[in-house]
């Protein structure tokens, strides 16, 4: 139910920046693995503020989005 309710709030406030470790709450994915995208230039456009690393809501949901398939097929990972 928790869960439910995080994920409520996520979608209600798409602007919100939220910590890497939100960002994987939302889309399952590692820390290590937020961590290695940042280094190679990929994965989800962040911000960062000294040493904090920040995601808004609305990235990770278009990140996310961008990567939604119908087939197996269409699958390039």
């Amino acid at each position: 139910m928790k869960e439910q309710n995080q994920r409520r709030d996520f979608e209600l406030q798409p602007d919100r920046w939220i910590d890497e470790k939100e960002a994987s709450a939302i889309t399952g994915m590692s820390l290590a693995w937020f961590q290695r995208a940042r280094w190679a230039g990929d994965g989800i456009p962040y911000a960062k503020i000294s040493r904090a690393v920040r995601y808004k809501i609305a990235d990770v949901q278009r990140w996310m989005d961008e990567r939604r398939v119908t087939s197996t097929s269409q699958d390039k990972a």
